[in-house]
């Protein structure tokens, strides 16, 4: 059986559902792009340190950096094979 194409889905198009991990493409200071297994939290009242305000909008758990900008559905895990 193929795999299924899955595409990036933009965080302005769309968020996933809550409390699933996704795999995430998130922005990093320095400009350059990294990709992380994230979650997102719709409406979770936070503390934005850049801007030194309280926010009540998505924030996204992954590791340290919340500038997330495409996700998409993790893989399925493989069957088991000969060697397992």
């Amino acid at each position: 059986m193929e795999p299924k194409e899955q595409k990036w889905i933009s965080v302005s198009d769309r968020l996933p559902e809550d409390d699933r991990q996704v795999l995430a493409v998130k922005k990093l200071k320095s400009g350059h792009m990294d990709i992380c297994i994230a979650r997102c939290l719709p409406d979770y009242p936070h503390y934005d340190f850049a801007t030194k305000t309280y926010n009540n909008e998505p924030y996204w758990v992954c590791g340290g950096n919340n500038n997330i900008l495409w996700w998409m559905d993790l893989p399925a895990v493989p069957e088991r094979g000969d060697g397992e």
